[in-house]
């Protein structure tokens, strides 16, 4: 939908689309987030305080070595942390290569990079640095175009 978009009012208002990116990447963060949250609050939430943990949480926590949290982060957090990756991942992807759009791009490479701290992402670090190489790359390779961004330009 975000690259149909893009074609549509590329020429036309770049000022949309960089609203709707901004506001596509706020709503991820935020519902990540909220799901963070959510999975902290689930574990916070035990029924009886003399018996913490359930006869099937002793058993799972005995087979597998997690303890609830962790499951609980598996369940409820981790589609949400996926989704944010592919949204940054995707954004950039989208915004590569364009002059109109180059502080945007920046801001959400800075994002992306932010959330590899927090999640403590090592995996995804080093895609995001593979992926922006391969930018870097395009840019050289496709300096010739209308839109393209100037690397010597400050």
């Amino acid at each position: 939908g975000l690259y149909q978009y893009k074609n549509i009012c590329q020429q036309v208002n770049i000022n949309s689309l960089v609203d709707v990116v901004r506001k596509y990447i706020a709503m991820a963060e935020d519902r990540t987030e909220a799901a963070r949250q959510e999975s902290h609050q689930t574990v916070l939430d035990i029924d009886d305080l003399d018996l913490p943990d359930s006869p099937e949480s002793l058993l799972l926590k005995a087979v597998s070595g997690e303890d609830t949290q962790d499951r609980t982060d598996r369940a409820i957090l981790t589609p949400w942390v996926k989704f944010l990756w592919e949204s940054y991942r995707q954004c950039l992807d989208l915004l590569r290569n364009n002059s109109r759009v180059e502080r945007l791009y920046q801001d959400i490479a800075q994002q992306a990079f932010k959330f590899c701290l927090k999640y403590s992402r090592k995996t995804e670090f080093r895609k995001l640095c593979d992926n922006l190489r391969t930018h870097l790359g395009h840019i050289h390779k496709h300096q010739h175009q209308q839109t393209s961004i100037n690397l010597n330009n400050p």
